[in-house]
């Protein structure tokens, strides 16, 4: 009897993968770490194959695993194609949508109670991460929504709402008197941390780090407790421990815009929901 592959044990194995570890996948699926952990046994059971080899360090694919990743988005896609090509309505029972952490308390509290109201079957997931890795999943099918930062690189969408970004220090702190100025940074791969090394590089101005971390809540900490200075969004401004800097003393300021994309598969019933519902939200941040 020939070998099928099981498409859940496939989605698993692609989350661990893009997680890197078991923890996160096991989130991201709606699964127990344990039972992930038995999904890839399996999977790798049946293909008898080892997929991957895990240590402190991480997660790193062996040849077999790189060639069933392949095969497996391939498999997905194709899967999501077949059921969109045969649902004349997609159901809306279910959606995935991924958005930067710093958005995420407002989209919680916000967006997804409003959401569920007008669409009370509505099973709703959501993924934290930078903008480029919701791309990347959003490209694997593994998401059906995202909010996240445009950038020239990419297509083109309408703006949800754009926030500036400036230079902050701890409130009494000089950063003009300092010989090097002590930054905190944010160590994903983001159009933040882009930004923020690039005018660093065109200030001429000699600096080192003292704080990283993947959510910018944890950079604004750094300098709320005089630890630091960092480029930061407006929303996570706090008046009371920190002060915009003059841009003689750090040229250059920005602006991030953000923008919603919605995977073809989604039902225009929920892309109809959904935009409503984002659009009542961004007003009530901007009122």
């Amino acid at each position: 009897m020939s070998l099928v592959l099981d498409l859940e044990l496939l989605r698993t194995f692609i989350a661990v993968v893009e997680q890197g570890e078991l923890k996160k996948a096991a989130l991201q699926v709606h699964r127990s770490q344990a039972a992930v952990s038995m999904q890839l046994k399996r999977l790798e059971s049946q293909l008898n194959s080892c997929l991957m080899e895990r240590n402190n360090q991480g997660i790193r694919l062996t040849e077999s695993g790189e060639t069933l990743l392949a095969y497996a988005r391939q498999l997905l896609h194709l899967n999501q194609q077949t059921l969109s090509a045969l649902t004349p309505e997609p159901l809306c029972d279910r959606l995935r949508f991924g958005i930067p952490s710093d958005y995420a308390n407002t989209f919680t509290r916000q967006f997804i109670p409003q959401l569920t109201a007008a669409l009370p079957q509505l099973q709703a997931s959501i993924c934290c991460a930078p903008s480029r890795h919701l791309r990347e999943q959003l490209a694997n099918d593994a998401l059906d929504i995202i909010i996240v930062s445009a950038e020239t690189t990419h297509e083109p969408h309408p703006v949800l709402w754009s926030e500036p970004q400036r230079w902050v220090a701890p409130l009494h702190c000089q950063p003009e008197l300092l010989s090097s100025l002590p930054i905190a940074l944010l160590d994903t791969d983001c159009i933040i941390r882009d930004l923020t090394l690039r005018q660093l590089k065109q200030s001429g101005r000699t600096w080192h780090s003292v704080f990283t971390s993947s959510a910018l809540e944890n950079v604004a900490a750094a300098v709320e407790a005089g630890m630091a200075i960092t480029l930061l969004s407006e929303s996570l401004f706090n008046r009371q421990t920190m002060r915009v800097l003059d841009e003689t003393v750090l040229p250059g300021s920005a602006s991030v815009s953000m923008h919603m994309i919605i995977a073809k598969q989604v039902s225009e019933q929920a892309r109809r929901e959904v935009s409503r519902c984002m659009t009542r939200v961004v007003e009530a941040m901007q009122a």
